[in-house]
């Protein structure tokens, strides 16, 4: 029985080197406590297998263009109740009771509200928390 496996193993690392792929296999006793005789460990190496580098676009943003407001935007759903919406304006925001009602009323009867303005790294700061809560929120280059 030792012997077929063997003659398995080695046929299948001729072909997998004929490929041009790299075969280790190795296998050790384990002790008789175990369950299991034997323990194998099979790693493959794909050397053609490459993958090419990725190419990075770097794109520089003028300081006009960071500095520049951005508002973050809430829009209407019809899934979640106006007491949630209003608690997790008031949670993510800061803002008091009457203006986050103030806030949800606008999102609930004109589709949209702009909650907060400010530079971009703080408003996608927002939009990510507001989106934590299940709001769905964008952000915007003021105008």
């Amino acid at each position: 029985m030792g012997d077929g496996i063997a003659s398995y193993n080695e046929a299948a690392t001729e072909r997998l080197k004929e490929q041009g792929c790299v075969l280790s296999f190795s296998m050790s006793r384990l002790s008789r406590k175990q369950e299991a005789k034997f323990a194998a460990t099979l790693v493959i190496d794909f050397p053609r297998a490459t993958l090419e580098a990725p190419t990075i676009e770097q794109k520089e943003a003028t300081r006009q263009e960071i500095e520049m407001p951005w508002n973050v935007v809430v829009h209407n759903d019809p899934v979640n109740l106006m007491s949630y919406v209003t608690m997790v304006f008031q949670r993510v925001f800061g803002y008091p009771r009457e203006r986050a009602e103030k806030h949800m009323l606008e999102v609930h009867h004109g589709g949209r509200s702009i909650l907060w303005s400010g530079v971009r790294e703080r408003a996608e700061l927002y939009v990510q928390q507001l989106h934590g809560y299940l709001l769905l929120a964008t952000i915007e280059k003021a105008v």
